[in-house]
């Protein structure tokens, strides 16, 4: 925050000191309409209203100029929607209820007026503004910014504004002080920089409580979603606002919290809460780690809206489930998918630990065969040695050892007791899922329902007792769903042509999967102490995620979720999924410099038990990347490819762009391609939100 120096200070008020808790502005029009249109005041809809109380403003403006009141604009209001001076009282007394409710403090602001009064300066608040000055300088009062002493003085009452820079001498006059001994503080460029240039006064602009580009985003929704991502800009403004960041990292570390996580996880979770009680569930289990942020959003908006749902967190993992009840025979989706699908890059012999095996065993089995063992690609060893196990019972014995321990963690938890519950995860693929519903349907209990984030394409007999909320790709209709089993025992997963799978965003997965980061290690394994049974995590991961600073982010996800407006009239069953997918791809596409250092330095977890490791999860280009590209064998992974190249010097930015071919043919290309997007967007207009991968079917 700029310092403040000797002389009158002065400060504005809306969008500086106080901001509205739906952003844009014009959206408290929306919200008069409605509630007007409620009480039978209006008999236009709340959309007709809001355009007409906007155009009411422009007129009002055009006729009075830098003199215009709230009198003035609803003067204009009632010819245009034949209202009658009652009701124009009745609606402007909405209106101003309505900013009321909305208003709220930025908090970061709270440090200049502070440093002002520190200083023994007098603090005078100046506004370009038709709301009434006492209605204003209520609100001041309300928030904490006013004190004994302090003037306000607003446009309307002296017939100019700060843009012209005629008010700052209003206030010189005022003040008895030389106006070039004024300093302003404000959000407006026009305003509150060039206004007291010309007046000869300094400005100082303060943007904290301008929209971002994710609330911009967000903003350009509300129309669609009658309001909702209104609500989420502003919630999104207040919580970003709330916080004091140290750095440049960190401020993209909280924007990014504030506009993109927090809005697509908090939509989730109000999903699923409404999901749930339409299934009459009584009880959500929140699995380890990945649902952990979605447990606090959860916890926060059920005390808002008063749910009974009950809210638990289960410590799961595919280590310390799926050895229990899968097989090559058994669930060969769920067998396919720990030892083979989530495989890549990891050894032959780190793959044996997810089937069970101790290290002991594992020693003894790959210390024949080194090399055959230590391979990432070649398979035909761990195949061989699987199916050697499996036929021998040593595969079954370990699956019944840690059964044991599996299902009386469960049974402890209330999984058997018959309550109706479902699960919540990330998702994908819903594996940990199926390995549940297979231990439930032993126990003869009904199986647990489950809602996830998204999902992928699965060979999963269970997919019906399972929903996907942002994308599901099972929606579509899938040739050869389900492939008969291979005479030689080895499962392959559901063949499907690429344009059916791209409904779910692959490349995105990874992103999801750190704006769902627990700050916990992932499961090892159960052990018994007493009559309990206890879960047994990686020691390290919290460490990792706390120098990252994920405390930072859920703190934020907190902020977002105190400050969303949960307003029954905004909550209808509405879709936002086509907002949140703009941020989304802001993000995804077009990182800051900051953004990218901020999140491309996240701990990104591989492998589990002893074969976990960390690295950056967009690591700049380097030698590696050059090494690949000329067919060495070196390494680098980058699982956000926009980020990595903001991390690179210049020359492996170079590099990198020209690593498909010549400069000339990429460009020619380029050239041609945007050519013919101009001469289509001549004939049509694309609309906002058309993702190829969205789905249609959940609902927030």
């Amino acid at each position: 925050m700029p310092s403040v120096a000797d002389g009158q200070v002065t400060f504005d008020v809306f969008e500086t000191l106080l901001v509205r808790s739906v952003s844009p502005h014009f959206e408290i029009f929306d919200r008069v309409g409605r509630e007007a249109a409620r009480q039978s005041l209006t008999r236009c809809s709340p959309y007709a209203f809001a355009r007409a109380r906007e155009a009411a403003n422009r007129r009002a403006r055009f006729c009075h100029g830098e003199s215009m009141t709230f009198d003035h604009i609803y003067d204009e209001v009632m010819p245009a929607l034949s209202l009658s001076p009652t009701v124009a009282a009745q609606i402007m007394a909405l209106e101003m209820e309505e900013e009321a409710q909305t208003l709220r403090a930025v908090e970061s602001a709270r440090t200049l007026v502070a440093d002002a009064r520190r200083a023994g300066r007098g603090i005078a608040f100046v506004s370009d503004m038709y709301l009434p000055a006492p209605f204003i300088r209520e609100q001041l009062e309300r928030h904490g910014f006013w004190q004994p002493g302090d003037r306000l003085y607003v446009s309307h009452e002296h017939g100019c504004e700060k843009r012209s820079g005629r008010l700052f001498d209003v206030v010189a006059a005022a003040e008895g002080v030389s106006v070039s001994r004024i300093r302003h503080f404000g959000n407006d460029l026009a305003a509150d920089l060039l206004g007291p240039r010309r007046a000869g006064a300094t400005g100082q602009l303060v943007a904290a409580g301008n929209p971002n580009r994710y609330e911009r985003a967000l903003e350009a929704y509300r129309h669609e979603t009658d309001g909702k991502t209104a609500l989420m800009s502003g919630a999104s403004r207040l919580a970003r606002t709330s916080l004091t960041a140290r750095s440049g990292t960190e401020q993209a570390m909280i924007d990014v919290a504030a506009g993109v996580v927090a809005p697509l996880l908090t939509s989730f979770v109000l999903w699923l809460l409404r999901e749930a009680q339409a299934r009459g569930l009584k009880r959500l289990y929140f699995l380890s780690r990945d649902a952990e942020i979605m447990l606090q959003i959860a916890r926060q908006v059920a005390a808002k809206v008063g749910s009974g749902i009950e809210l638990r967190y289960l410590y799961a993992s595919r280590l310390a489930w799926n050895s229990a009840v899968s097989s090559p025979e058994n669930n060969p989706h769920v067998w396919y998918s720990v030892i083979y699908q989530s495989g890549t890059g990891f050894t032959n012999a780190e793959l044996l630990e997810r089937a069970g095996l101790s290290a002991t065993e594992i020693e003894e089995i790959t210390s024949a065969s080194p090399k055959a063992w230590a391979s990432t690609t070649d398979r035909e060893i761990l195949r061989t040695t699987l199916a050697s196990l499996h036929a021998d019972g040593t595969l079954q014995r370990h699956a019944e050892k840690s059964k044991a321990l599996v299902l009386d963690y469960l049974e402890q938890e209330g999984l058997f007791d018959g309550t109706p519950h479902a699960v919540v995860d990330v998702g994908w693929r819903g594996t940990q899922h199926d390995v549940l519903i297979e231990l439930q349907r032993e126990q003869q209990v009904t199986p647990a329902y489950g809602f996830f984030f998204g999902l992928d394409l699965s060979d999963s007999p269970w997919g019906a007792l399972r929903s996907g909320y942002y994308f599901d790709a099972r929606r579509l209709k899938v040739e050869e769903a389900r492939e008969a089993q291979q005479a030689t025992g080895v499962y392959h997963p559901p063949r499907l042509p690429e344009a059916k799978a791209e409904v779910a965003p692959r490349d995105l997965y990874p992103l999801f999967e750190i704006f769902c980061a627990g700050r916990e290690g992932s499961l090892q394994q159960y052990r018994r102490d007493g009559d309990r049974v206890v879960p047994v995590t990686d020691a390290l991961r919290p460490r990792e995620v706390q120098a990252w600073n994920l405390d930072l982010v859920f703190e934020v996800v907190g902020a977002f979720v105190e400050n969303l407006v949960l307003d029954p009239a905004c909550d209808a069953d509405v879709d936002v999924r086509s907002a949140l997918a703009d941020v989304v791809d802001l993000l995804w596409n077009s990182p800051t410099r900051f953004e990218a250092e901020a999140w491309g330095t996240f701990p990104w977890e591989l492998g589990q038990g002893s074969s976990r490791c960390s690295c950056d999860f967009a690591p700049p280009y380097d030698h590696r990347f050059i090494g690949r590209r000329l067919g060495l064998n070196t390494t680098l992974a980058t699982q956000w490819p926009a980020a990595s190249l903001l991390r690179s010097s210049p020359l492996m930015s170079v590099f990198k762009t020209l690593k498909d071919g010549s400069a000339y043919r990429r460009v020619l290309m380029k050239s041609k391609s945007t050519a013919k997007r101009l001469l289509a967007a001549r004939h049509d207009v694309a609309q906002p939100g058309s993702h190829r991968w969205a789905s249609h079917a959940g609902r927030s």
